[in-house]
């Protein structure tokens, strides 16, 4: 058998063979998975809706404690069911304090409010109140500023009408009155600084005036009249304990501007308890 050799056309280049694929070349980019993103969101929405139950579970736990408060005030002080009552919960979530059982502290202001004689702004602070009312708190302040116009009735019990006149002056308790003598009124006037006393108020005077002759509380004057000034020179003490609570004693007595200020104590009272809605007693006299 005899193999034809076909002619070469010097004109025609000589055929390349395909080329060989690259063997080093990457495959195509696979898409990346976006679950981990998906995932992060649903945990952020989870996160803001949590914290948006928190805050609104938070405002209702801090309403449900004021109201708490102020019931047991109003019953406390057995004030109208209207009565302005306004209570300040303090910093701090409620709902944590309230897993802990008590709140960590309590302030409440109570204008116009009347223990027996006494009528003024009360102002409660409190540390420590549990939510059982009848387990007692920490710490009790209360501070009950009257002015000088109802200081006359803690004294005897008697008729404002009839009372000397007092006045705050720099600090300290100013009293006028008169007296007759063979048919003449003469003035008579004290000042005193205001203190407490176990548990009462004591109104020490620093200075006494009879008609136009003042006597310091030091005086030494030996006339007639100088004599009776040392004897009327002498800390007047008032019992108030018949027209507070008896889980409240007085710790402390100032004049502020205008105002008369008694600070008592009643660490330990539970605000449920009958120690702050029975008035205490007074010795007799």
């Amino acid at each position: 058998m005899t193999t034809e050799i076909l002619p070469v056309d010097p004109a025609q280049p000589p055929a390349t063979p395909p080329p060989a694929a690259d063997a080093t070349t990457a495959p195509p980019p696979k898409k990346r998975r976006r679950g981990w993103l998906i995932a992060l969101v649903v945990v952020g929405i989870l996160v803001v809706l949590g914290v948006i139950a928190f805050f609104v579970g938070e405002a209702f736990a801090q309403q449900y404690a004021r109201d708490y408060v102020r019931t047991r005030i109003v019953e406390v002080l057995q004030l109208p069911a209207d009565a302005q009552v306004d209570v300040d919960l303090g910093e701090g979530s409620i709902i944590f304090q309230a897993l802990a059982g008590r709140v960590d502290t309590v302030d409440v202001d109570v204008p116009d409010v009347v223990f027996g004689d006494l009528t003024g702004d009360v102002v409660f602070h409190a540390e420590g109140v549990p939510l059982d009312a009848a387990e007692p708190v920490d710490a009790l302040r209360v501070d009950f500023a009257i002015g000088a116009e109802d200081l006359a009735a803690l004294g005897e019990g008697q008729d404002v009408a009839d009372a000397p006149s007092f006045a705050f002056e720099e600090g300290e308790v100013s009293l006028t009155s008169a007296f007759e003598l063979f048919g003449s009124s003469v003035p008579l006037g004290f000042t005193f600084t205001p203190s407490a006393v176990d548990g009462a108020l004591v109104l020490t005077p620093t200075s006494l005036t009879v008609g136009t002759q003042t006597f310091e509380a030091d005086t030494n004057d030996d006339s007639f009249l100088g004599q009776i000034a040392r004897a009327l020179l002498q800390p007047q003490t008032l019992c108030i304990a018949a027209s507070v609570p008896q889980a409240l004693v007085l710790g402390d007595a100032s004049i502020e501007g205008q105002q008369l200020i008694l600070r008592f104590d009643g660490d330990g009272a539970a605000l449920g308890g009958p120690e702050l809605s029975t008035p205490g007693t007074c010795p007799a006299t």
